[in-house]
């Protein structure tokens, strides 16, 4: 597998766990309050900034969304996959990764 195939690889993962995410979080806050909306908000932003490579905004996106929703993996973990993009950022993709895996250890997002 070539370096170009993984990097689209985990792209398509992230745009996965992304667009299920608002209605996952939703469900999760009882019919979505307010932080939960936000993160939706800016995670949707997140996905079109990486639709269009821009990394760095995208990265910025999920960090807003990561202030809303401390406690949502999906979110740290689709931050890592615009980290990994991004020259000299691997070692915070892979922080996010792990904190993804310590949010939700059962779930998958953080193991992408």
């Amino acid at each position: 597998m070539t370096m170009q195939s993984m990097k689209k690889l985990f792209l398509t993962g992230a745009l996965i766990g992304v667009l299920l995410a608002p209605a996952l979080a939703a469900k999760k806050h009882g019919g979505g309050g307010g932080n939960a909306n936000a993160a939706a908000e800016h995670a949707q932003k997140a996905v079109e900034a990486l639709q269009a490579r821009q990394f760095d905004v995208a990265a910025n996106e999920f960090t807003e969304a990561i202030k809303a929703d401390p406690k949502d993996a999906r979110m740290y973990a689709n931050r890592s996959v615009a980290l990994r993009a991004i020259p000299n950022r691997l070692q915070d993709a892979l922080a996010d990764c792990n904190k993804a895996i310590e949010l939700d250890p059962k779930g998958y997002f953080g193991y992408m």
